[in-house]
């Protein structure tokens, strides 16, 4: 549920998440682990610091990647932002917003990341709970950005930030 991904076509990264479904065996099998793929197969790749669950906040190459948020265990929101270098996992930044289901684009040093729920999912189907704020990473610091147009949570992105453009989109817009 929620694994993350970044890279190319022959040199790219995979993993983290948990398998089954919330609340059942996603508690117990939460992962950390990494895969990379090289066009032709797969081998073990770093394990991050921490569980990025349930989150598609991913962006960069195989050698210069990074993830952002997810869960570490049931209801628990990450606001965590990791780096991998090829090898290593590395803490970068936390403390701008605890968040999941997030989409993302761009390099390791240049990164968006936008939707996602940025509270617990309530009860009553219509109300508050999706986000639509949108985040920068400079590879120093996360800052926030103008907000989306609608909200959208469990989405997908794709492309480049800067002079370039990316998309997030897809994902459920209500509850």
């Amino acid at each position: 549920v929620g694994l993350n991904s970044f890279g190319t076509q022959t040199a790219s990264i995979f993993g983290g998440g948990a398998k089954g479904g919330s609340p059942g065996p996603e508690a117990s099998n939460r992962s950390a682990t990494y895969f990379e793929y090289n066009g032709t197969s797969w081998t073990a790749g770093g394990t991050s610091n921490i569980v990025h669950g349930r989150t598609q906040a991913a962006a960069g190459i195989l050698t210069a990647g990074v993830v952002f948020g997810g869960t570490s265990g049931p209801g628990a929101k990450g606001d965590t932002l990791e780096s991998y270098n090829g090898t290593a996992w590395t803490e970068e930044s936390s403390g701008l917003i605890a968040t999941q289901g997030m989409g993302g684009f761009g390099t390791q040093t240049s990164a968006v990341f936008a939707g996602g729920s940025a509270s617990p999912i309530p009860a009553s189907p219509g109300t508050v709970g999706y986000n639509v704020g949108t985040y920068n990473w400079n590879g120093t610091a996360i800052s926030s950005s103008a907000n989306t147009a609608t909200n959208h949570m469990y989405t997908a992105g794709d492309g480049t930030s800067g002079a370039a453009t990316g998309f997030i989109g897809g994902g459920s817009s209500a509850y």
